[in-house]
C-alpha cells in the first residue's frame, strides 16, 4: 500500500481567520503520484477546526459571530482554564462546537470548499 503524508502550516495574525485550503488539499494525490485512496485533513493545533462549506465572506462572518456568541473571548476570566495563566478557553470551546457540528453533519455539505477555521491565540502557534 502506497502513502504520502504533507504538512500545510498557516499564521494566522487575528483571533480568528479563515483559510481556504482547497487548492493544496487537491495537490497532495496529484504530487504524490497516488490515484485512489482515502485524505486525512486533520488540523494538528488543539485550538483549530477543518469544516467544509462554502467559501464565502458572509458566511465566514456568521460563523465567526454565532461561535462568538457562543463561547465569547471577553471576560477571559470567566473561564477557569484561564486562571492557568492561558486566555485562550474560548478557543478551545469554539473548536469543540465545530467539531460537533462536523460530527453531525450540520455543516458538512457534499462537494463545497473546504475551509479552515483556526481559533487561536495572538502571538500563539
Amino acid at each position: 500500500m502506497k502513502s504520502s503524508r504533507k504538512e500545510l502550516w498557516f499564521n494566522i495574525p487575528t483571533r480568528c481567520g479563515f483559510v481556504n485550503i482547497t487548492l493544496q488539499v487537491e495537490a497532495c494525490p496529484k504530487e504524490s503520484g497516488i490515484q485512489d485512496g482515502i485524505a486525512l485533513v486533520n488540523p494538528m493545533h488543539i485550538t483549530a477546526s477543518i469544516f467544509i462549506d462554502e467559501d464565502e465572506s458572509g458566511l465566514h462572518h456568521d460563523y465567526e459571530e454565532w461561535l462568538e456568541g457562543l463561547a465569547p473571548h471577553e471576560p477571559v476570566g470567566k473561564y477557569w482554564y484561564n486562571r492557568t495563566g492561558e486566555d485562550n478557553a474560548d478557543a478551545h470551546l469554539k473548536r469543540q462546537i465545530e467539531f460537533l457540528t462536523r460530527k453531525t453533519g450540520l455543516s458538512a455539505r457534499a462537494r463545497q470548499v473546504r475551509a479552515a477555521c483556526l481559533w487561536r491565540t495572538l502571538g500563539g502557534q
